[in-house]
């Protein structure tokens, strides 16, 4: 019996401790498992924060933001890592700034650009203009609209540039309808991309109007010389045969022959001698001989010059000087030139009996003004805007009888240009002409003495 019961209490230890051995085991586990949740919790931490940072980054470069940075929190490869990032957003953010500044520059020389510029995408229409393509094209809205539209040209012309051929072609509008055409050369090249081809189209817009009208000047003076010379060479040639071929004979009619190539030599020397007057002023190379004139003496003589003229017409004329008007420092043989000329005029468009008044006085701005005001038949409207131009003649069969080169009202108004003036025509038809003379009053040694 005794020795049952120490079996059962042997046994009850045993279990006792087994169950502590137990617990024991629980214990630790659950304590192994805390200490591992924890160590997990910590190492992801320092594992994860890293990466967040670098993540918040990221999404602040996407942003634009180029100012923050990802901290470094050691040399493992995280922090190798965000070393590298911190690297390459510096260097993005210089390229951005270098990038900026440059399509700044290039912003700035396009709007600046004395010449209009159109880029185009692949398909021709305009993504690009600049504010000089705007004004040449008169549109502000452009971008969207295809070249061809903007300049008016057939599309032929933009697809071949699209696959990869340049032109060039001159274009005339007129921007306003009270303006006159303007006129510009475009040039259209493709834009090319290594990778892709051709994709869009610079067109270069130069304004070209005035070189256009210096062209058509030039030729228009060649064709009027040509003309002023052939006609008089002409008559020449014909008068000179017609002795040859015995006019010679008969002394009345030779000498009437003689007389007319006398005229038209003459007439010839005049238009040379124009033109020689009107090259020295081109080449500025017209020299001003300056002096103390009394304007009523300087308008007198011109009067006296015409004076045979003016009996034969019967036409009446007066001289008005201002009293107060002092002695003015003037290119007296210039000047002279110019009263000649339009006085000249006066008295061959003023019919008998008609009158020639010249009038000289200050201007409220302190200039000189002399006005010459006739009562002959007037210059149409149309004509006036010309009428200073080279070889212009409102009547150029009446006006090549009187002896005309076309050229005194040119000269006229390059004398009076070269002594700092003016010279403006106003006329009606049938009423009179007034030509008026502004000149400044200058003293001996300032600018334009």
């Amino acid at each position: 019996m005794i020795g049952a019961v120490y079996v059962v209490a042997a046994m009850s230890d045993l279990y006792d401790t087994v169950e502590r051995i137990n617990r024991i085991f629980v214990s630790g586990m659950l304590l192994a498992l805390g200490l591992t949740a924890v160590l997990g919790i910590l190492l992801s931490g320092t594992i994860t924060s890293p990466i967040k940072a670098l993540t918040l980054q990221v999404t602040a470069v996407a942003e634009g933001r180029f100012d923050e940075r990802v901290p470094i929190l050691g040399n493992d490869e995280i922090g190798q890592l965000s070393s590298a990032f911190n690297e390459m957003t510096e260097r993005l953010s210089e390229a951005l700034s270098i990038n900026e500044e440059e399509n700044e520059k290039l912003s700035s020389i396009l709007s600046n650009m004395n010449d209009g510029v159109l880029a185009t995408d692949e398909i021709g229409r305009v993504i690009v203009a600049n504010r000089r393509a705007r004004m040449m094209l008169g549109q502000e809205a452009i971008e969207g609209m295809t070249l061809s539209e903007c300049l008016a040209i057939d599309k032929a012309a933009i697809a071949g540039t699209l696959e990869g051929k340049e032109s060039t072609r001159l274009i005339s509008r007129a921007q306003d309808v009270s303006e006159e055409e303007l006129v510009f050369r475009a040039s259209l090249t493709p834009i090319r991309r290594r990778d892709k081809g051709v994709v869009g189209v610079i067109a270069v817009l130069h304004d070209v109007t005035e070189a256009e009208k210096l062209d058509n000047s030039r030729r228009e003076f060649v064709a009027n010389v040509s003309h002023e010379l052939r006609t008089p060479l002409t008559t020449i040639k014909s008068y000179t045969e017609a002795l040859d071929d015995g006019a010679l004979a008969e002394p009345p009619l030779a000498e009437r022959f003689v007389g007319v190539i006398r005229s038209e030599t003459e007439r010839m020397i005049r238009l040379v001698n124009d033109l020689l007057h009107l090259s020295r002023f081109d080449s500025k190379q017209a020299q001003l001989r300056r002096q103390m004139t009394d304007v009523g003496e300087m308008m007198e003589d011109v009067v006296d010059r015409f004076s045979l003229q003016l009996r034969q017409k019967a036409i009446t004329v007066k001289v008005e000087v201002d009293p107060n008007l002092a002695k003015v420092w003037i290119d007296r043989d210039g000047i002279d030139q110019v009263l000649d000329n339009v006085v000249s005029n006066a008295i061959k468009y003023t019919l008998d009996g008609g009158s020639v008044r010249l009038t000289a006085g200050p201007t409220e701005s302190g200039q000189l003004s002399i006005a010459v005001r006739d009562t002959g038949i007037g210059i149409p409207k149309k004509d006036l805007a010309h009428i200073f131009d080279r070889f212009y003649r409102v009547d150029k069969a009446r006006s090549r009888n009187m002896g005309g080169t076309g050229l005194g009202l040119s000269i006229a108004r390059e004398i009076v240009r070269a002594n700092g003036g003016s010279i403006l025509l106003d006329s009606e038809p049938g009423v009179g002409t007034i030509v008026t003379v502004t000149l400044p009053m200058v003293q001996e040694g300032s600018e334009y003495a």
